[in-house]
């Protein structure tokens, strides 16, 4: 426990504590595979040119939940875990030829998120998708700025497209992720960011990942980031409204799809040993952008990403 720096420690202590994170070898043709958020991806060739046209999408958002003030953004990027989910699902198609010219995408819990107008004005079209606004569900992801409730504007706010263009390249349609509907198909790439750990409990959330390759073509690629519980493979926390997943469901997840006749990208198990590694953030959170990990119902939480490829 010594080589953990929590802030707080005695008032917000960690609950459990294991480790089942020992390194398996294997060959890793793409920057990308399936892999849990460290530090060290920070320092990729690719990392700072995604993190430039991100940064004032991300800066926005970690000022709307007060995780960032104005005054403490001088730098071009941050070390927080939602720079790495996009930058990682940007990279991660990128290398697999989805980024361009009439590829066609969806994504799913699309909340006001920049990345359906950033691989717009790659040529791609989207279609943008989340909970029905008027369900009661969708409440308190409308008062935080994670649902757009239907209106495209506020997903064309940064301007990476020409709203014109965009008008042309991104649709938005209801969808509740636990029910995606069946005429959804034909699609190159689907994705989701952080939102399959909040579909009602563990196994709703596996459903969700496996019932989205349904959308796609032969070959498509699929890409998911969720909540991992980094440090304990047993207790966990799972309710109605968050899930937290171990490395256990991951497996189980991974050998379902692969039962299905999926192939996921080998996962690459190293949480990593740098500083911001080894730094749990509690609330109301850091506003110096170090914020790789956090404590979440007593357990130290980061994301994990997915990449699953439709054969």
């Amino acid at each position: 426990m010594s080589n953990v720096i929590v802030e707080n420690y005695i008032k917000a202590p960690i609950l459990y504590w294991e480790n089942s994170h020992e390194l398996i070898d294997f060959d890793k043709p793409y920057s990308c595979t399936s892999q849990i958020c460290n530090q060290s991806f920070y320092d990729a060739p690719f990392f700072h040119y995604w993190a430039k046209r991100l940064m004032p999408a991300l800066v926005d958002h970690l000022r709307d939940t007060h995780q960032f003030s104005e005054l403490e953004y001088s730098q071009s990027a941050v070390y927080h875990r939602k720079l790495w989910e996009l930058v990682y699902i940007c990279q991660a198609f990128y290398e697999r030829g989805m980024l361009k010219e009439g590829k066609r995408g969806v994504v799913f819990g699309v909340g006001e998120e920049c990345l359906p107008d950033l691989f717009a004005s790659f040529g791609c079209e989207i279609l943008a998708t989340d909970l029905n606004a008027d369900a009661d569900e969708a409440q308190d992801w409308i008062k935080s700025g994670q649902n757009a409730a239907g209106n495209l504007d506020k997903l064309n706010k940064y301007r990476f497209c020409e709203p014109d263009d965009f008008r042309k390249k991104v649709t938005y349609r209801d969808v509740n992720m636990n029910e995606i509907p069946a005429d959804i198909t034909d699609y190159d790439f689907c994705w989701s960011t952080c939102a399959f750990e909040h579909l009602g409990s563990l196994n709703h959330g596996i459903e969700f990942v496996k019932n989205s390759l349904k959308t796609l073509k032969p070959g498509g690629i699929a890409i998911h980031t969720t909540e991992y519980n980094i440090y304990s493979n047993q207790a966990t926390f799972e309710s109605k409204g968050l899930s937290l997943y171990r490395r256990k469901d991951i497996e189980y997840l991974v050998s379902e799809l692969q039962r299905g006749g999926a192939a996921v990208s080998p996962i690459d198990w190293h949480i990593g040993n740098d500083y911001l590694d080894r730094f749990i953030d509690l609330p109301p959170y850091s506003k110096k952008g170090m914020h790789l990990r956090l404590l979440i119902q007593g357990f130290p939480c980061t994301s994990i990403g997915l990449i699953i490829k439709k054969l």
